[in-house]
């Protein structure tokens, strides 16, 4: 079914050679969130801390750092950029962390 979608270009793309992993458009992402942010903002913050969750299991900092910002969870947010800093850091990337801490309240 994934497959017919992708083809008759209903904003979603295959992401692999296999037809395995799709990816909705960007696009797509953006008019969900924002119907999320109208229909139920009270559950914007608790969704992406527990998507926060959900990335920091499979490994993926970055993404789990976001959310975890986005969802205003400084404890785990610190926690994540902690654990990271030091990688971005060796590979120069300063602009990365600078941009992440900009994102927090004083």
């Amino acid at each position: 079914m994934l497959t017919r979608l992708a083809q008759s270009n209903v904003m979603l793309a295959p992401l692999d050679r296999c037809n395995s992993t799709y990816r909705y458009h960007g696009l797509y992402a953006t008019v969900l969130q924002a119907e999320l942010r109208r229909l139920a903002p009270g559950r914007v913050a608790e969704l992406n801390r527990r998507a926060s969750g959900c990335w920091a299991e499979r490994g993926d900092l970055e993404r789990a750092l976001a959310h975890a910002i986005e969802g205003r969870d400084v404890d785990q947010a610190g926690r994540l950029l902690w654990d990271s800093a030091a990688r971005h850091v060796t590979s120069g990337r300063y602009t990365v962390i600078r941009g992440w801490l900009n994102r927090f309240a004083d």
